[in-house]
């Protein structure tokens, strides 16, 4: 979240450089979170293999009801209250993962190349 924050900050200054436009940053971390957290939606429900971090085995949901089921989803991590079962997508993971070194490799290069400090 801290890098997305970052990004969109660094990104902010560099889409209008001379112009004083303060709340930019905030659009457009709002927009880019709202695609990341598309694609994220998108990838976990087309790969639907979870590793259960409780026996370290790779399971898929039987049916669209046990998806249904996991009731909380905090990046990537599947919490369900009823049965205290703990999953996490892989590719999702695998996803967030690339997103957070794509997200820090960008912030630098915006404030090292595009930014004058």
């Amino acid at each position: 979240m801290l890098l997305l924050i970052y990004f969109s900050m660094a990104l902010g200054k560099v889409t209008f450089r001379h112009k004083k436009i303060g709340g930019l940053w905030f659009v457009l971390f709002i927009i880019l979170s709202s695609i990341f957290g598309y694609i994220d939606t998108e990838i976990s429900q087309w790969i639907p293999y979870y590793l259960d971090l409780s026996t370290f085995h790779v399971v898929t949901p039987a049916s669209y009801d046990d998806l249904l089921q996991m009731h909380y989803h905090i990046g990537g991590l599947y919490l369900n209250a009823v049965s205290k079962y703990v999953a996490t997508n892989i590719a999702s993971s695998v996803y967030h993962l690339a997103l957070m070194i794509a997200l820090f490799l960008g912030t630098g290069y915006l404030i090292e190349k595009k930014i004058d400090l």
